[in-house]
């Protein structure tokens, strides 16, 4: 009888310090509830095919392969980059968490310097570009040209005359 009354008892309040039946916060507004900041796509990126992995990634981790360049600087200057926050696209330090790594290496007594996207399930390449260190540093021309292929792969492709006219 005691075991039972005991169980009665610890139900009734884990029921009670349930997180519904907690106060509010004072950072929270009444009624509201607090939403994660980063969505995940329900599909693995893995999945998808490239360019719509391209399109649900968030998370990029730079993986450098030349000790020509500097990784955090790198990171700074994607970081500088409007369209970079617009895409909504960030960078973790953590290769086990990135949707995609960008894979920088450079080719032996030359100023270039090449950039792959990949997927880091199934190491596909979704995406590549240079630049070259020629007349400066090479960490804000690669930023420029990271972002400018990200932006022109991760576009929605445009839809054919031919599914426009169709009747609905």
């Amino acid at each position: 009888m005691r075991q039972i009354a005991l169980f009665l008892l610890l139900s009734l309040a884990v029921k009670s310090a349930s997180p519904t039946n907690l106060p509010q916060t004072a950072f929270q507004e009444p009624g509201k509830t607090q939403e994660p900041k980063l969505v995940r796509p329900t599909t693995p990126i893995s999945e998808l095919p490239g360019p719509e992995a391209l399109r649900q990634a968030r998370l990029l981790f730079i993986r450098p392969k030349s000790s020509f360049m500097n990784k955090e600087k790198l990171e700074r200057e994607l970081l500088k980059r409007k369209e970079f926050t617009e895409m909504g696209l960030e960078i973790t330090r953590s290769h086990l968490n990135a949707d995609l790594i960008l894979e920088i290496t450079r080719k032996r007594l030359t100023t270039r310097f090449t950039c792959n996207v990949i997927e880091p399930v199934t190491q596909r390449i979704l995406a590549g570009t240079t630049a070259s260190s020629l007349g400066g540093e090479i960490e804000p021309n690669l930023a420029d040209a990271i972002v400018k292929e990200l932006k022109a792969k991760r576009a929605k492709p445009a839809t054919s005359a031919i599914e426009a006219k169709k009747p609905e």
